[in-house]
């Protein structure tokens, strides 16, 4: 998949092209990450599109908002989806490398319907909160770590 992706402006036969060629592959990102949860993304695929954030931003866009678990389940996917982009990037390297890895697992788990309690049904994010806070807890430090680097970065950029 991402072997097919434009490297540059003239590989590509221009602008237009690369452009073309990328709508073709978030289309195809996002139709595997709604099938396989993450599992068939690559960190090219994310480095070079936002399929994830989408994706992520549809899913909590499913969730009923006067429930509960869900209104805490959101702020923690926004977090997660953070550092995982800062990470990518590469704007962000204090992220230790299995405080990375669980991260992406718990939010692959948030992505797939058919969990532990399928999403459709009553109380269906309930063990999607429940995963992602075992993640968040397990790794409070780096986290926190993180969102102190995010305050002090985004004041620097003002």
């Amino acid at each position: 998949m991402a072997e097919t992706a434009c490297r540059s402006r003239d590989s590509c036969g221009g602008q237009g092209a690369n452009r073309k060629n990328q709508n073709l592959i978030m289309a195809k990102l996002e139709e595997l990450i709604g099938v396989a949860g993450l599992k068939e993304l690559k960190f090219a695929d994310l480095r070079q599109t936002d399929a994830l954030a989408r994706a992520l931003s549809a899913k909590v866009g499913q969730m009923e908002s006067g429930r509960m678990a869900n209104q805490l389940l959101e702020p923690k996917i926004l977090l997660l989806s953070e550092v995982i982009r800062e990470t990518l990037t590469g704007r962000y390297l204090d992220l230790s490398v299995l405080a990375f890895a669980r991260s992406l697992t718990a939010l692959d788990y948030f992505l797939k319907d058919d969990d532990q309690i399928p999403d459709d049904q009553p109380g269906g994010f309930d063990d999607d909160l429940k995963e992602v806070s075992k993640v968040i807890n397990e790794f409070a430090d780096e986290f926190k770590r993180f969102k102190e680097w995010k305050l002090k970065h985004v004041k620097e950029s003002w």
